[in-house]
């Protein structure tokens, strides 16, 4: 009976330390901030590959637009994707903007990756950086709903799945619920990074960061 006591005891201990942290990144897929903070969040991932594992919540950036872009929208989103480009290095093209009648309405993309979220989590993140990827380096119009199946698609997902899975009711309803626990948590900024470590809830980030601040908070508060 010892014996069995410390074993399961042991066993206990081995599988608290071999639990991962959280560490939910808030943001949207078509968020430039976001799309310039890939390398950055590329980098945390890697370094605590053993300690952490990332999930995604979309925050919602500009779920209820429903007109075209103008001159005054289209020049000043040009102005602020090109500081960016100079910023992080990211590659931009900027022929999207100059699309007859485009919306610039994020709702379809964060709804995307809550899709696959729901589909396969762990490709959740892949998404999200395939529609990064997709809308501002390739121009793709990540707004419809087949060129978002389309993504997918390239990640091992069939594009009759996801379509399916993303017209439903309730898809919609988890994309509303996703942006209202990033604003229950105080986010206002995006990227925004919450560590959840135990039972603490910590805002690591909320707006851009580069890694190695990032790295410096996450050691503090994993006591690494």
């Amino acid at each position: 009976m010892r014996l069995l006591i410390i074993a399961i005891f042991c066993a206990q201990i081995l599988m608290a330390q071999s639990r991962k942290a959280t560490l939910i990144y808030v943001g949207d897929p078509m968020c430039s901030w976001c799309y310039g903070f890939t390398p950055e969040i590329e980098n945390i991932c890697k370094k605590f590959e053993s300690q952490i594992e990332i999930q995604m919540i979309m925050g919602g950036l500009n779920t209820k637009q429903n007109l075209p872009l103008n001159a005054e929208m289209k020049a000043s989103l040009k102005e602020h994707w090109e500081e960016i480009a100079l910023s992080t290095g990211q590659p931009f093209k900027f022929n999207i903007l100059e699309k007859k009648g485009f919306i610039y309405n994020t709702e379809p993309a964060c709804r995307a990756v809550v899709t696959v979220r729901e589909i396969d989590s762990t490709k959740a993140f892949a998404m999200f950086k395939a529609l990064q990827s997709a809308f501002y380096s390739d121009n793709v119009d990540i707004t419809q709903m087949d060129e978002l199946a389309n993504v997918a698609q390239i990640l091992g997902i069939k594009k009759e799945d996801f379509i399916s899975k993303y017209i439903q009711e309730d898809l919609k309803t988890k994309t509303k619920e996703d942006i209202s626990r990033a604003e229950r948590n105080g986010i206002d900024g995006f990227p925004a990074l919450i560590l959840l470590h135990g039972a603490k809830v910590i805002v690591i980030s909320n707006g851009y960061e580069k890694a190695d601040k990032i790295e410096k908070s996450l050691k503090k508060h994993l006591k690494l």
